[in-house]
Order: C-alpha cells, then sequence, then structure tokens
C-alpha cells in the first residue's frame, strides 16, 4: 500500500470515514480514531493544495530564469562585441574584460 497515489489512498479513506459513520452505533470506540483520521486526511488535502501550488510557481520560476539567462547571454555577448571592436582584437585591455586577445 506504500505506493499508491495521493487521489487512491485519499478516497479510500474517505470511503472508510463514510462506513465508520454509517456504522458508529456498531462502532462507538473508534469515534476517536476516526476522527482523527478526518484530521489527518485534511492536513494531507492542505498539504496537497499547497504542494500544486508550489509546482506551478517553480515551473514558472524556471520558465522566466530561462528566459533571463538566454537575454543576459546575448547583452553580455554584445557588450564583449562592443569592447572587442573599441579595442581591436589583439589589444591587451582585453584581458581586462576576461577577453583573450587574437
Amino acid at each position: 500500500m506504500r505506493n499508491r497515489s495521493y487521489d487512491a489512498s485519499t478516497a479510500g479513506w474517505d470511503q472508510l470515514l463514510v462506513k465508520v459513520k454509517t456504522h458508529a452505533a456498531d462502532l462507538p470506540f473508534l469515534k476517536d480514531t476516526g476522527n482523527q483520521l478526518a484530521v489527518a486526511l485534511q492536513g494531507a488535502r492542505e498539504a496537497k493544495a499547497r504542494q500544486t501550488v508550489l509546482q506551478a510557481q517553480c515551473r514558472k520560476a524556471t520558465r522566466d530564469l530561462k528566459v533571463h539567462m538566454a537575454r543576459s547571454r546575448d547583452l553580455a555577448t554584445r557588450l564583449r562585441n562592443g569592447i572587442r571592436m573599441r579595442y581591436g582584437l589583439s589589444n591587451e585591455k582585453l584581458a581586462l574584460f576576461k577577453i583573450r586577445p587574437c
């Protein structure tokens, strides 16, 4: 049962709680455990909702990072090309900008 999916597990626990409530007269000694399961199940649902939101935020952050990295690479290349244009391809000043002179 360790590998059951979230949906299958929570659905099973919901059904178990309904059946225990239906037969509460026969199972009064399980009332407290049933209440504890209901609280734990609510906690699992809240954690799953937070997980879903965080996963979406993570995917957006990854997309944003890719966009900004590509833009930064392009701008850094433009700066290096401008430096080469100003000083030439073999000027020693290129080393100041960590550009290897030819």
